[in-house]
């Protein structure tokens, strides 16, 4: 298993694995940002559960969270 991945498997069955891009805690939360495997311009935010069980995050707030801090770690790339 590739560290630099995690395999997510979908409603219908189908396992697939996203690239990570940033893991990170906040609010005692563990949270997963993943790259789209097939669309490179797109990445998905994951909170980790227990039991390693993941959900996707939709809050704008925690997005924010997570923009903020993979900019602080990326930077800006134009």
């Amino acid at each position: 298993m590739d560290e630099n991945q995690i395999y997510i498997t979908d409603d219908t069955g189908v396992e697939r694995a996203f690239k990570i891009l940033l893991t990170y805690e906040n609010d005692g939360s563990q949270y997963v940002l993943v790259e789209d495997p097939d669309n490179s311009d797109q990445a998905y935010l994951f909170r980790v559960g227990d039991e390693q069980s993941i959900e996707i995050v939709e809050d704008e707030e925690q997005l924010a969270i997570a923009e903020e801090i993979f900019s602080g770690a990326f930077g800006d790339e134009e």
